[in-house]
């Protein structure tokens, strides 16, 4: 790494002011919170574009209250010691210490590569060096409860963006490249990072598990759904807008000393160098360009931003008659703004063609947000939900059930007043039961109605499982299945593991012998989890059979239905949570009632 002489760059670009960064800040960064005093993390390599970015954050506190929206910033620099070569812990003190010069709190983050492996020697290095990065900035914001991390991507690295996705065969929703605001990427599954750690659950550490009343030696609570977790690190890219030059232009008028990684020039260490070294030379066609990799961009953005409206409005379309969050299922029929489509004026058949390929579009955007409610994993693609989007929309040859992003439907035909008056009979029936979230819409005809939830394991794939050794607990909550956040202390003298529940189960559960447990358990699992459903739901059992005593049951409890089962219980404490979901979009636009 060296030091770039400011007289190989061009003077001709304009610097950002700190009142154009400001309100680009303000565009891309959403706070979560009303406080007046807002600290955001930043994300510092020590390059042009970086220094650029904290330059700017700096700068933006001298602004008048009035242009600030008497709002007050403090910024937290991170910048992360890579080792993947020589001298990379000396380069990471010289930033430190520039970043003090310009007035910005900063610490070293240190990556530790797996087993000491040399990073030159690894296969993925860009990828592997990705995810560590993101992981330890992550870590570094939790610790000091920082919701907000700011990245200096620019226009430049837009271009590049395009232009890679471009060449992978990305459609349209793929096109417009990075978004200002995002999920922290590469932090999938860990607590307190991605999609989880709000503040509203910080100080609920008594397990969800709690008893609330006992029949016949087994604990049912009274629990009608389980919290909903929230919270997690945003990543905002407020420099998304301007190009590279006026970047290196705000440090030269601002005489912000910076450092060239020389490794970003070399075309054959990443695709991005090489869409990089592509771009900044003459060899692309005008169609590939950067002026036309960003015009891309922002004509997908903005085609794509409209198929968001529509399906926004087809919302009042989507009749959610139950959403249970104990087992991840989902009952709703939609109306036939969804299931028919008709124009009212006179089309060639090219133009319905159009049409129609983009409300098909449109649905398949609302069905993903549906889908995310239960689906077990990360990122639910749009390519995945062709097959749902015609069935739902198409009535010819619709089958009767089918998976999509990780998701199964399954269809029947239903009375939507009958749906309601029997769920309302099954909560007088047994209260201990729990119940789920419920919408009531008017409807008497009949109705296509469709059942969401987590498609079923498949025979060749081992089911997600959480281990807990003998008088352990969990360091903090852990993701099980993408759907359930756990945490477990277990007192007993035997290994537990949370897994899906088996036949084998119930068989031992549900046994004569066991008269009171089969009564209630068998009321919690018809009025939840009727069906396939319920071998996907989490179970906290013994590991090994073999060595626990005589008449002690393998089983321990079913804990998003809150039942408990067994001789251990009191020694088991447990807190569940629901994934981060966006329930707000359907439940806003419906009377909830409760079942």
């Amino acid at each position: 790494m060296s030091v770039l002489s400011a007289t190989n760059i061009s003077r001709a670009a304009k610097p950002i002011s700190a009142l154009e960064f400001y309100t680009a800040l303000r565009h891309a960064w959403r706070p979560r919170n009303r406080s007046t005093i807002q600290t955001l993390g930043l994300a510092i390599s020590g390059g042009v574009d970086s220094m650029a970015l904290a330059y700017l954050c700096q700068s933006m506190k001298e602004l008048d209250d009035v242009y600030r929206d008497n709002l007050k910033f403090r910024f937290q620099a991170y910048v992360v010691d890579h080792k993947a070569r020589d001298g990379s812990s000396d380069e990471a003190d010289l930033v430190v210490e520039r970043l003090h010069g310009l007035g910005v709190r900063s610490r070293v983050l240190k990556m530790d590569w797996l087993h000491g492996s040399i990073p030159s020697k690894i296969a993925n290095f860009e990828s592997e060096a990705r995810r560590l990065r993101y992981r330890l900035l992550g870590h570094a914001c939790r610790e000091e409860s920082i919701e907000s991390l700011l990245v200096a991507h620019h226009a430049d690295d837009q271009a590049e963006t395009v232009l890679v996705r471009l060449s992978m065969g990305h459609k349209i929703t793929g096109l417009p490249g990075m978004q200002q605001s995002a999920d922290i990427p590469e932090c999938w599954g860990i607590h307190g990072l991605c999609r989880s750690g709000g503040d509203r659950y910080e100080n609920d550490r008594q397990p969800s598990g709690s008893i609330s009343s006992r029949q016949g030696g087994n604990t049912i609570t009274d629990a009608k759904s389980i919290p909903i977790e929230a919270g997690g690190i945003s990543l905002y890219r407020p420099l998304l807008s301007f190009p590279k030059e006026r970047l290196i232009a705000t440090c030269l008028a601002e005489g912000v000393e910076w450092v060239e990684d020389e490794t970003n020039q070399d075309p054959t260490l990443t695709t991005r160098n090489t869409a990089r070294q592509l771009l900044a030379s003459a060899r692309l066609p005008v169609a590939l360009q950067k002026p036309s990799m960003l015009a891309l961009a922002k004509s997908a953005h903005s085609r794509v931003v409209k198929l968001k409206q529509s399906a926004e409005r087809l919302l009042p379309a989507c009749n959610v008659l139950s959403f249970d969050n104990r087992v991840g299922s989902l009952v709703i029929y939609f109306s036939k703004a969804i299931t028919s489509f008709n124009l009212s004026e006179p089309y060639t058949a090219e133009e319905f063609r159009t049409k129609e390929m983009e409300h098909l579009s449109s649905v398949s955007i609302l069905l993903r947000r549906l889908v995310e409610l239960v689906s077990p994993l990360e990122m639910v693609r749009l390519q995945s939900l062709e097959t749902a989007t015609k069935a739902i929309c198409t009535s010819e040859d619709m089958p009767a059930g089918f998976t999509a992003g990780g998701v199964r439907f399954q269809r029947s035909e239903l009375v939507a007043s009958d749906h309601r008056e029997r769920s309302k009979q099954s909560n007088k029936k047994s209260t201990s039961e729990g119940s789920s979230i419920s919408f009531q819409r008017d409807a008497s005809e009949k109705q296509t109605v469709w059942t969401l939830s987590r498609q079923p394991y498949r025979t060749d794939k081992t089911p997600s499982t959480i281990l807990v050794p003998k008088q352990k607990a969990t360091e903090n909550f852990i993701l099980w299945d993408g759907r359930f956040w756990f945490h477990l202390q277990n007192d007993t003298p035997y290994g537990i593991c949370i897994r899906p529940l088996r036949p084998s189960d119930l068989t031992e559960l549900l046994s004569p012998k066991l008269k009171s447990t089969n009564r209630y358990l068998s009321a919690i699992l018809y009025g939840a989890a009727r069906g396939d459903i319920r071998w996907t739901l989490p179970v906290i059992a013994f590991v090994d059979r073999a060595i626990l005593p005589p008449g002690v049951h393998k089983v321990i409890a079913l804990p998003s239905l809150n039942f408990t089962f067994g001789e251990y219980e009191s020694l088991i404490k447990w807190v569940v949570r629901y994934k981060k979901i966006d329930l707000e979009a359907f439940i806003g636009r419906l009377k909830p009632s409760v079942c």
